[in-house]
């Protein structure tokens, strides 16, 4: 069902947000001081809640304005829960999709640099 695969993408979007921070932190330890890696590990945790909470809002905004659009009780009808489940569904898929993309983007500069970087 749509929930089911709403849940599940959600938490392999989480998975895959823990796998990212853990392997960030192996390369911070590497080169930083821990006063400095303390600093740059908690920047990084704010920045990644503020992303999540700026997503929620985004999301929660735009799939209002595409599904609800008459106030008739407090409660959402059948076909607006549907629409909003739906709605955000697509959302969570495309931010993952392009969290994905820009992480491929990222990593292709990451093995050029090196490449460079071992050529001289």
């Amino acid at each position: 069902t749509n929930k089911q695969t709403n849940k599940h993408r959600k938490q392999t979007y989480k998975t895959n947000k823990h796998k990212q921070n853990k392997q960030t932190k192996r390369k911070m330890d590497e080169k930083l001081s821990p006063e400095l890696q303390k600093k740059l590990e908690q920047h990084v945790v704010n920045s990644a809640i503020r992303q999540n909470m700026e997503l929620l809002i985004t999301l929660s905004s735009d799939c209002f304005e595409q599904c609800v659009h008459t106030f008739p009780s407090k409660l959402m009808d059948k076909t607006e829960t549907s629409c909003v489940e739906h709605c955000a569904d697509r959302y969570i898929a495309l931010s993952q999709r392009v969290g994905q993309e820009y992480q491929k983007i990222q990593m292709n500069k990451v093995i050029l640099a090196r490449m460079k970087g071992s050529s001289n």
